[in-house]
This record gives structure tokens, sequence and C-alpha cells, in this order.
């Protein structure tokens, strides 16, 4: 038999320690393979029933109950999430993102929102709920950044897995639900997203590129990482069609920075082939170009219908609001948008005749 030289020996223990230690670092699942087909990017849909948007829950499940209870578009408070039922019929409830995070009742939100939209379905009603910030964060480093501090310390106190639902494995669903969440909604005329800025792109364009991006880099693509982009664009120091660029540059030189910013966001909602955008993610105060001013945590409408604001703050751990529901109501003649409260009281906030 021959004998390996001292300085083999060792070379080979060096060998088999290293792939030992790479074995036992090595993560146990890979991340679920997404079906577009089935979960597309942009979800898509015409309706003549109600539309209501609701924005960013961040994990506060009572004060998430008292607004659907309030729009009635639930009978009663449940005794438990999962109990949750749907007194809406066929209306639409789109939910633009972050339910996660900054309170700590996430997983009751989640158990909510998936048995809603099972009700719904059976009524001929739908619930869309697109990705936050929050979810694609969680979803990209797997609950290591900061931001999901709150999720994760549910997720560990639940005894569940975190790596697990990051990868889409954990055996009640809840990483397969989050990863397949679309990333926006187009519902007739109008587009829903987390944050709102789509860059000029079209929906098809927009899907393209955020499949692409995923399947590539995983969720965080930076179509949806990037600063500016559609689930995390700011509206500070100033809003994100008002920021510098060469459109808006360019626009400015022939006339003044509100008239250039107004024709940006325009531009950028035309291309979408819609007439209104709605999201959330900045319940804060804002002054535009134009010199008006929107106040924190209300739901807020621009340009004559063109955009609207819905993130109200409506977390205890955030600014503990009240929050509201922006519902959209369209006959053969009109559009009507209202807000809806808790205390079930509509205020009237645009209108359109055709």
């Amino acid at each position: 038999m021959q004998i390996l030289p001292i300085k083999g020996i060792r070379g080979i223990i060096v060998l088999l320690t290293a792939l030992f230690a790479t074995a036992c670092s090595a993560p146990t699942a890979t991340p679920a393979v997404r079906d577009w087909n089935h979960n597309p990017a942009v979800v898509e849909l015409d309706t003549k029933q109600d539309v209501y948007a609701l924005g960013d829950i961040h994990g506060d499940y009572d004060t998430l109950v008292k607004l659907l209870e309030g729009a009635q578009i639930i009978p009663k408070i449940p005794a438990r999430p999962e109990d949750i039922q749907w007194s809406a019929g066929k209306s639409i409830l789109i939910c633009t993102g972050d339910l996660i995070d900054r309170f700590d009742q996430s997983l009751q939100v989640i158990a909510c929102l998936r048995a809603l939209q099972d009700q719904a379905a059976r009524a001929g009603g739908r619930v869309i709920i697109t990705m936050g910030n929050h979810e694609a964060v969680f979803l990209a480093t797997g609950g290591h950044d900061k931001v999901n501090a709150e999720f994760v310390g549910e997720l560990k106190g639940a005894g569940i897995s975190v790596k697990d639902v990051a990868t889409g494995r954990d055996a009640g669903g809840i990483g397969k639900f989050l990863r397949n969440l679309p990333i926006a909604a187009r519902m007739n005329d109008w587009f829903f997203c987390h944050a709102g800025n789509t860059h000029g792109l079209s929906i098809k364009e927009l899907a393209e590129q955020i499949q692409t991006g995923v399947d590539t880099s995983g969720f965080a693509a930076p179509i949806l990482s990037d600063p500016d982009s559609l689930i995390e664009a700011r509206m500070h120091p100033r809003p994100w069609w008002e920021a510098d660029s060469p459109e808006i540059k360019k626009i400015e030189s022939r006339g003044n920075r509100s008239a250039a910013a107004e024709k940006n966001l325009r531009d950028s909602v035309a291309a979408l082939g819609v007439k209104h955008l709605v999201f959330g993610h900045q319940p804060g105060e804002v002054t535009f170009a134009d010199k008006t001013h929107r106040k924190a945590d209300e739901i807020f409408g621009k340009f004559d219908g063109l955009i609207f604001m819905i993130d109200t703050g409506m977390s205890r751990g955030v600014d503990s609001s009240s929050g509201a529901i922006l519902k959209i109501h369209q006959t053969d003649g009109a559009l009507t948008v209202t807000t809806v409260s808790s205390e079930g009281k509509s205020q009237p906030l645009w209108h359109s005749i055709k």
C-alpha cells in the first residue's frame, strides 16, 4: 500500500474540512420556483363592480379588521383571523403591500387575508394583494435585514422556520403565499402598486422585466430593490416624479418645474395604458412643486384623479391612525371615489362624469 506523504495527508484533511464546513453552512432548501403563468407579475382584470383599495397594514390585524367591517367588506370582526367572512359580493379588494413588520400581528394579518381571498372567490369577488418593499426585502435577504425584525420575531415566537418561509417551504404555506404575490395590478383604467414609480414602462414591459429580474436575481432584482423602483420609490425629499432627471430637465426648459413634473407623471401613467395610479408606501406629509400639500396619514388625490396615495399610517407600529379605505364606484355615466373610515363614514374624494 502506498503511503501518502505528510504534506498530501494534510492537504486532504484541509480539503475535507473545507468541504464539510461548506456542506454544513449551505442552505437546506432552495427557493421555490414561481410559476408566472399562474402567478403573473401584474394581475390584469376588468370589472363593473366596486373596487376597494387599502394601503400599508404593517402587522396591525386589529386595525385592519375594524376597517374592513366599517367598509362592509366583512360582516363582523371574527373570533379568529381564519374565520373571517366576506360580505362585499362581487367587489374587488386590493391591498398594495407591506402587510408585515412595524407591529406584532403580521401572522394574523396574513392568515386573515389568505382566508378572505378564499371567501371572496366563493362569492364571485376577489382579494388581490400586491407586494410591498417589506415582503420583497424579507424574501431577498431571508429575514436578515433589520427592516424585517418584527416579522422575524413573530415567526420565531411561533416556532416557524424563518428560512423555510423565505424559501417558500414552510408547512403552513406562508412563504409560498408571499413569494407568489403579484407586484402590481391593473383594474380597468386603474393601476395599483406599492410605491408607484414605473419609469414610463408599459405593463407588458414592466411584467417582463420583473419576471426576468426575479428569475435571475431573486427578489433582490434591481427592478424591485432599487431606491426608485415601483415598490421602493420615496416622496422625500421630493416626490419621485419631481426628482431631477434628463426628462424633467428637458421638459422644465420649456416651462416651470411644476408643469414639467406633472407632465412626467402623466406620461408615466399613460405609458401603462391607464388613467389613474394608486399607491401606498408613504404616510407622511408631502409638499408638491405646485405648493399644494398632503397631510400625514390621509388618503390623498391629485391632478384631477390621476394619482391617489393610500398609505394612512394605520399601524400602531407606524402612526396609529384609524386608517381609511379607498372605494371606487362606477356606473355607466359616472365614476365616484370616496374614502371609508372604520366607523363606516364615507367622504367624497373625486368625481368624474363620463
